[in-house]
């Protein structure tokens, strides 16, 4: 029998805001005790700030807590002590071992205990039953095995009750092609993806003479982003080139330091965040200090759950937004809307721009819309001109140097900056490293 119910785990996901608050700061508090006994990085933070336990008595006063950062860790896990001093728990209690990606520097290694694991899989249960997962459903995804999210993931879907396919992560050539056999013939219903993987998967389909749209029919929902930003031309592509209905489109993503999993509901306002199992902040980029609702800022998380390695008002260095309103699908759980990384602003003639401004731009330019492209900081401080690689083969009526001409003024148009573009035909042509390729590529800090 089809199971119909619209939440997978009601109570929790439609509780009140204040009593969800009060949940909040109860796991909160029995968080910081265990930091405070068990992480020698957390003791030595709180000793050097004079705080004690007794100082937060309420989620306000929790805005007193130093905010934490990878690099903070990394001198200590280059130091010797592979976990940066965050490990709370006899090493004979750890059921698993992961670690980051390190796309930003030195991967960080976390643990879990097999509570932990639980509380992980039940977050993703109810995110991908959001989506429309159910159970017996087929999925097709290309999960990044080297990356602890997979390990909160897996279990997740598994509690569903959806089988999986799944496939090498690449979108290099010969991994791509299998990709699109993949889909072709096992008929997926759901599938979820990197963008750079789909991109792959598009550039396959006409290497291989197969229509995107007439593969991807059998799915009635695809999860995409982890990694990186749907933006509103990127979802233009998958309508136009892939021939997916906007309602069968979603935002997805996740972050393996934090074990966070964040995902569009049908009302599409953003992207719902289990706050009964994260504290999420937003706070001004120059002044750490917290910004009104649904203003711009860099989201800092406390997980509340983990006792492995528990991460508390960590900077993910990532921009964004929250929104605390109820949603429209009626779950009570705030919803961030990511802009771009912090490394990502580019100050270009005094002007501030991240790949999601100029993404934005190519909403209503066919030939570029959803065109993967790797934005160059070649000096500190001011730039003259923005410059980019972009791809676009030619396929779509326009040379290289007309595409190259229309992509420029509309840039020069809406940003009011000049241009530097260099065409290229794969994303196998852009900057990458480990599975994204790479929205900036930071020239400066290359010897």
């Amino acid at each position: 029998m089809v199971d119909w119910r619209k939440y997978w785990n009601e109570s929790i996901e439609t509780m009140p805001r204040k009593d969800l608050r009060e949940l909040q700061f109860k796991r909160l508090k029995k968080q910081l005790n265990n930091i405070y006994r068990n992480s020698s990085y957390y003791k030595d933070v709180m000793k050097e700030m004079g705080m004690t336990l007794e100082d937060i008595k309420s989620l306000e006063d929790f805005t007193k807590f130093p905010v934490t950062y990878k690099d903070s860790v990394r001198e200590l896990i280059t130091a010797g002590d592979p976990f940066g001093g965050l490990l709370c728990i006899p090493f004979e209690e750890i059921e698993s071992i992961y670690s980051t990606t390190g796309t930003t520097g030195i991967p960080s290694i976390h643990a879990q205990t097999k509570e932990d694991q639980e509380y992980g899989a039940e977050q993703t249960a109810r995110l991908t039953w959001m989506q429309g997962f159910r159970p017996g459903d087929v999925l097709f995804w290309p999960p990044v095995r080297w990356n602890g999210f997979i390990f909160g993931v897996t279990p997740g879907i598994e509690r569903i009750g959806v089988v999986s396919i799944t496939n090498i992560l690449y979108p290099l050539p010969n991994y791509a092609d299998k990709m699109v056999y993949a889909i072709k013939h096992h008929r997926p219903d759901v599938m979820a993806a990197p963008i750079v993987i789909f991109d792959g998967f598009l550039e396959a389909c006409k290497r291989l003479g197969e229509k995107p749209a007439e593969v991807c029919k059998s799915l009635k929902a695809i999860s995409i982003g982890y990694g990186d930003t749907l933006t509103e031309s990127y979802r233009h592509k998958l309508i136009k080139e892939a021939g997916l209905e906007p309602e069968k489109i979603f935002s997805g993503g996740g972050a393996a330091d934090t074990m966070i999993h964040l995902a569009e509901c049908d009302v599409r306002e953003g992207t719902h965040i289990c706050e009964d199992l994260y504290l999420a902040e937003i706070l001004d980029l120059d002044t750490k200090e917290p910004v009104g609702e649904n203003e711009r800022g860099e989201l800092i998380l406390s997980n509340l759950y983990m006792r492995g390695t528990p991460l508390i008002r960590w900077g993910s260095e990532d921009i964004s937004t929250f929104d605390m309103e109820t949603c429209k699908c009626g779950r009570t759980h705030g919803r961030a809307t990511w802009i771009g990384r912090t490394g990502f602003q580019l100050n270009v003639m005094d002007k501030w721009i991240l790949p999601l401004d100029v993404d934005d731009l190519f909403i209503d330019v066919s030939e570029a819309t959803g065109a993967p492209f790797t934005l160059f900081r070649y000096k500190t401080g001011v730039m003259e001109k923005l410059k980019m690689k972009m791809v676009y083969d030619g396929s779509k009526g326009l040379t290289k140097e007309e595409f190259k001409e229309k992509v420029s003024g509309v840039i020069k148009k809406k940003l009011g900056v000049e241009t530097d573009i260099e065409i290229v035909d794969s994303i196998d042509d852009l900057p990458k490293i480990a599975h994204k390729y790479k929205r900036v590529e930071d020239l400066t800090k290359e010897s």
